[in-house]
């Protein structure tokens, strides 16, 4: 389900939770407006994301050789 990340794709993480998006590329480069809403920790083909605090950010995982990166929205919720 989330192996085609593109423009406009949103991601809800629970406040306290880890969500894993599964990907079909190892990110060279991952970057967050707002590092402090949400973790990131990337693994062989996998996102591991856990929401810190409630708010939205707009993260890019970008891929080898591609400019510019996958856009997706990363919305935190309360428990």
């Amino acid at each position: 389900m989330w192996k085609e990340l593109l423009l406009g794709v949103s991601v809800i993480v629970p406040a306290g939770e880890t969500v894993t998006l599964e990907l079909e590329y190892q990110p060279v480069a991952i970057i967050c407006d707002d590092p402090s809403i949400i973790r990131l920790r990337a693994e062989a083909g996998t996102l591991r994301l856990t929401g810190m605090k409630p708010g939205e950010t707009t993260c890019s995982f970008r891929k080898p050789g591609s400019v510019p990166a996958p856009l997706v929205t990363v919305r935190v919720v309360p428990r």
